[in-house]
């Protein structure tokens, strides 16, 4: 019934890995001195030639070193150096683990045993918590820690200062924050008698590098150049100090490059070319030549240098897919070698794979009844959701054409409501059009009057005749205005409701006025009708402005047309 199952290559290197570190037990067990000494001298050796394989054998053969140990800050040095490789490697969830079993043996604040390697632990820490994007996580660490210094050292407050700075600055973007930080830590390193003042160096070139994000090139300058010829040393013992020197160079180049100074900054490339090509190799120089490489380019690109500019490119894509190669394969190496050191023991993890074996053998039949269970009950859901679906499809077509018939049955309606004003504006206009002209006939009567009076041979009954003519002229005349006056009403009673509302302190005759404007009369329109000269009408349309408290610039027409 049962079955042999193939042994996977992982499998397989994991075996002989456990063979090795069972072997290195022992010769620990004959000569324990011996043993550790040399695992002490390969890791670094290891590291420095890429050959990461025996890295991590070595680091899992001390493993079991460390943890027979008694002495506390050998243990916590231990656990702080092999974070910060893993942490280099991009191995940051190992580097976390490692970090913290250094801290869990040196918890009490108050009386730290080896507050050095602690708060550097603690950085790890931030620095691998941003690197997996819990910012808030690592700022809150970089918090404690700042905590934590306050009852060391000045120096440890202003590290502390500086780290949480860079926080700031580089994942919460808060410029400003950043940099009191960084101040502090600068005013801690230059009022007090404090060692190391490489620190101070690391510290002027982040303020240079706010000020270059604020573009602020010229107050930057002098920062960089005072860490390049002052504070760092292509000499110096650590390979961060060299680091730093040569970043500092580079970034003073940029600044040149920035303020058209290419002549500086061609010189100061040449001089940094010089000097990586005849001192000792050391820790991430080939990041050093990548930034070194990517400066010449600006540069070329300054001097309007397309060849240059070209080969300078292939240099860097190169470079940059050897870094990603060496960084990748670690990583890759790392992971399935420490994986169940970290867990558990080879043995237990080959009766795991056993064990499933079986679980699944035995829950094979069940597991495929509840999969076609689970299978037909999503098919009905799906089913069940299509035909809901497509009644609200249905519904909402309805509805659309629904609300179109409404639209187009309003329009329509809003089209015959516009024709009918238009109609009764024309009517409106006519009528008051033909009583100026029975005005004007009415004059002409009256100075056929006055030529009557004149007349020497008056005669009785053709006056009586004329007059007679006057007086019936004069009611049709007023059956004009009136019938005018209703019309205006008719068309502006909602006009004449907001009217009242927002001037309420109009006459009747000023009320009057406003419609006739409103329905676009002219001046002379609006005399005739209300039995007034042009000029009369120009006035009361001056004072009506005054009263509705116009602006010169506002429009009569249009703050009427507007109620």
């Amino acid at each position: 019934m049962s079955q042999t199952l193939p042994i996977k290559p992982l499998l397989i290197l994991r075996l002989s890995i456990l063979v090795w570190v069972l072997h290195s037990a022992i010769a620990y067990a004959q000569n324990p001195k011996s043993a550790q000494a040399n695992t002490s001298d390969s890791l670094p050796q290891a590291e420095k030639n890429y050959d990461y394989e025996a890295y991590f054998k070595d680091y899992i053969a001390k493993e079991i070193d460390i943890e027979k140990s008694t002495d506390t800050s050998l243990k916590i040095q231990h656990y702080y150096n092999n974070s910060s490789k893993f942490y280099g490697l991009g191995l940051y969830n190992q580097s976390i683990k490692l970090s913290r079993k250094g801290i869990a043996l040196d918890n009490d604040f108050n009386n730290l045993k080896s507050p050095h390697f602690t708060l550097l632990s603690y950085t790890n820490i931030a620095k691998s918590q941003n690197a997996l994007g819990l910012h808030d996580e690592a700022k809150n660490t970089y918090k404690t820690i700042l905590k934590i210094a306050e009852k060391v050292n000045v120096r440890r407050v202003a590290a502390a200062c500086n780290n949480l700075a860079l926080h700031y600055f580089e994942y919460d973007k808060e410029l400003d924050s950043a940099l009191i930080y960084f101040k502090r830590a600068q005013e801690i390193m230059t009022t007090n008698d404090v060692e190391g003042m490489d620190l101070l160096g690391f510290i002027n070139g982040n303020i240079a590098d706010i000020l270059v994000k604020k573009q602020e090139y010229r107050k930057a300058l002098p920062y960089y150049k005072n860490n390049y010829y002052n504070f760092f040393s292509p000499n110096a013992t650590e390979s961060r100090l060299k680091r730093a020197y040569f970043q500092n160079g580079i970034e003073l180049a940029n600044m040149y490059l920035k303020l058209n100074d290419t002549q500086k900054a061609s010189q100061l490339l040449d001089s940094i070319s010089t000097t990586l090509d005849t001192i000792k190799p050391f820790k991430t120089i080939e990041r050093i030549n990548l930034k070194l490489l990517q400066s010449k380019r600006a540069l070329a690109q300054k001097n309007n240098q397309p060849k240059n500019v070209y080969d300078l490119s292939i240099a860097i894509e190169k470079l940059k897919d050897s870094i990603n190669l060496v960084r990748e394969r670690a990583q890759q190496l790392g992971t399935n070698m420490l994986g169940d050191q970290v867990t558990k023991r080879y043995e237990t993890l080959l009766e795991n794979e056993r064990l499933k074996t079986e679980y699944i053998k035995q829950k094979n039949q069940t597991r495929f009844w509840i999969v076609t269970s689970m299978f037909i009950l999503i098919l009905g859901m799906l089913l069940f959701v299509f035909y809901r679906y497509r009644q609200r499809l249905s519904m909402v077509q309805k509805n659309k054409e629904l609300a179109e018939e409404k639209a187009l049955t309003k329009s329509l309606e809003n089209q015959l409501l516009a024709q009918s004003l238009e109609y009764q504006k024309k009517d409106l206009t006519s009528l008051a059009l033909s009583t100026n002209r029975n005005l004007i006939w009415l004059q002409n009567l009256e100075n056929r009057l006055n030529n009557f009076q004149k007349n020497t041979n008056f005669k009785k009954e053709a006056f009586l005749d004329e007059l007679k003519k006057l007086v019936v002229e004069k009611k049709r005349i007023n059956t004009f205005t009136d019938t005018l006056h209703q019309k205006i009403a008719a068309v502006n009673s909602e006009f004449y409701d907001h009217l009242k509302q927002q001037h309420p302190k109009l006459t009747a005759y000023e009320i009057k006025l406003c419609a006739l404007i409103r329905i676009n009369l002219d001046t002379k329109d609006i005399a005739t009708i209300l039995n007034i000269s042009p000029a009369s009408a120009n006035t009361s349309k001056y004072r009506l402005r005054k009263k509705l408290n116009l602006k010169p610039e506002d429009d009569l027409f249009d703050y009427l047309n507007a109620l």
